[in-house]
């Protein structure tokens, strides 16, 4: 995979950088481990992200939402060092549960994950706040370096 700052920003098929630089080293938890909250209103999508990310030794899911609200709620209670954020929810849509968390806890990067790709989604999660966009038929691959990108491990 390019990294996500490669990648270019009219081929939306893997990650891109939303123009945010990765964390500090300060931010990731002791021992180097990323503690990160998963939200996605599908449930068995929501398992097989979490299912993915455990494999990595140095990635902890620390919680799951199934909405916008309760990711904000989550975040809060939480506060992970990285979310997984799907746009399309219920009753709080992603870019607005995005735009909340970072005027909130700015410190937590947010990866924005939708099946669409139009640039305006993207657009859209970026002047939220998103740190990096996925597209969900990426490789499994591809969200772990993103995940690690986010953090500045890559």
């Amino acid at each position: 995979m390019a990294s996500p700052v490669e990648a270019p920003a009219l081929e939306i098929r893997t990650a891109i950088n939303c123009g945010q630089p990765p964390a500090s080293e300060e931010r990731q938890a002791e021992g180097g481990v990323i503690h990160l909250l998963v939200v996605h209103d599908h449930k068995i999508v929501r398992k097989g992200f979490i299912h993915v990310l455990a494999r990595e030794q140095e990635l902890e899911v620390v919680g799951e939402a199934a909405d916008g609200e309760e990711a904000v709620r989550e975040a809060e209670a939480l506060r992970p060092d990285v979310i997984i954020m799907d746009v399309e929810m219920p009753t709080m849509d992603g870019i607005e549960a995005i735009r909340q968390i970072r005027q909130r806890w700015p410190e937590i990067r947010v990866i924005g994950l939708s099946i669409h790709e139009e640039t305006a989604i993207v657009r859209a999660m970026t002047e939220a706040g998103a740190a990096a966009y996925l597209n969900k038929q990426a490789p499994a691959e591809d969200l772990v370096a993103t995940v690690r990108y986010c953090c500045g491990c890559e």
